[in-house]
Order: structure tokens, then sequence, then C-alpha cells
């Protein structure tokens, strides 16, 4: 069972496929927000891996996210996810992304834990 405090970390590297760019803003070579989302994303569903049973997943019902600075190709992004806050199916996600030490993002997210059969037949 995660706790408070638990953490993941997952990183990526800003390649051509993953910048502005490359989702419509021309000329603009740097990481692309929704890339950002993405791996903010990935690391917490990541981390609540360890608590779901079988034929649980986890949805990501919100993000407030705040992009504060361009990345570059070439560079790394360190995305750091911590559980703030953990209530029923309900977890909150403090999470930070790092670009050699410059914080380039941070957010709060919030994920559900559903039943996968219950969540699709929902639909």
């Amino acid at each position: 069972m995660l706790e408070k405090g638990s953490t993941q970390e997952l990183t990526e590297i800003v390649t051509k496929e993953n910048t502005a760019d490359a989702v419509g803003n021309k000329s603009v070579f740097v990481y692309a927000t929704p890339f950002l989302v993405a791996l903010m994303e990935r690391t917490c569903i990541k981390l609540m891996e360890e608590d779901l049973d079988n034929g649980e997943v986890s949805v990501g019902t919100n993000i407030n996210l705040d992009h504060l600075a361009p990345t570059p190709i070439g560079n790394k992004i360190l995305c750091k996810a911590e559980l703030v806050e953990q209530s029923g199916k309900k977890y909150v996600f403090d999470v930070k992304a790092l670009d050699n030490e410059k914080l380039i993002g941070k957010a709060i997210h919030t994920r559900y834990k559903v039943n996968l059969d219950k969540f699709l037949n929902s639909i």
C-alpha cells in the first residue's frame, strides 16, 4: 500500500518528436507542454502500480500544471512525483520536472483507482 510521501522518478530525452514543433507550433524546437503532461502522468501511473489489484487501473481526472521554462533538444528531463494525499480511491500527487536541476514544470495531479471493466462499460 502506498503511503503519503512515496515517490517515483522517470526521465525523458527531448527529441524533435516531442517538441512544440511536432504538435504544430512550427519552428519551436523545445519540449512541448503536452509531452510534459504525459511524462508527469506516466510517472504517477508508475507510482500507483503497486497499489492496484488485479483488474484495476488508474485514471487521471485533473492536472494543474505550470510549464515554467523551455528545454532544448538533447536535454534530459527528470520527473519526480510524490504522493501527497490519498483518500479511498483518490490519489493526489505533487509533480516536478527538472532540466539539469532547473525546475521547468510543476503540477498537482489527481488520479483515481478504478476497475477497468466497470470503467470501460460506463462509456
